[in-house]
């Protein structure tokens, strides 16, 4: 070890638990992803640990549980849910908290105007409310019931117009448009 810092055998073995396959490697890409193109370039490995940190967060927040509870539900360390979430995580006491909010990037998609928008959200309160969006899209094709969807019409993110008109839905539903499994875009 030089200077009190970790050995070379444990800053590959944090890289490993960030989605790197070593040091080296994570040294090339920095924990900020500040555009969609630097999500892109991440190694598969790095860009599903930083998601599963993104998911941790939210967990972390939507239960008010510590980071640690989050953290094992969702397969990753607190350590790399820290480097991949700069800014969004707390000390209080002995255990760490996810803070009140963040502003890291989510590429995300909406429906608006009978299209699936790719939009890329910074922060977690704007991306919450896509997730409420998409929660109101599914509730309304899973039962008939438009009123949730109600609190949606005229709303906007990124200057885009969420779709509320549940005929426009129901021939986005047609063309199967819809998928639930992850309101994250993927980036190619």
């Amino acid at each position: 070890m030089r200077g009190g810092g970790y050995s070379m055998a444990r800053r590959n073995e944090l890289a490993r638990a960030r989605g790197f396959s070593s040091y080296a490697q994570q040294r090339k890409y920095g924990s900020t992803v500040a555009n969609r193109d630097a999500l892109a370039a991440l190694p598969p490995d790095a860009a599903a640990a930083r998601e599963r940190a993104l998911d941790a967060l939210a967990v972390a927040r939507r239960e008010q549980i510590p980071l640690a509870d989050a953290a094992r539900r969702e397969g990753i360390g607190v350590d790399a849910i820290a480097w991949w979430s700069e800014g969004a995580t707390e000390r209080r006491g002995t255990k760490t908290w996810a803070s009140t909010g963040d502003r890291l990037l989510r590429p995300m998609y909406v429906y608006s105007a009978g299209q699936v928008i790719p939009v890329d959200v910074r922060g977690s309160r704007v991306a919450s409310s896509i997730g409420r969006y998409h929660s109101a899209v599914h509730h309304y094709l899973s039962t008939g019931d438009a009123s949730r969807l109600e609190k949606f019409r005229g709303v906007k993110v990124g200057g885009i117009e969420l779709e509320a008109d549940v005929d426009v839905i129901d021939e986005l539903a047609r063309q199967g448009s819809f998928d639930f499994e992850s309101i994250y875009r993927m980036v190619q």
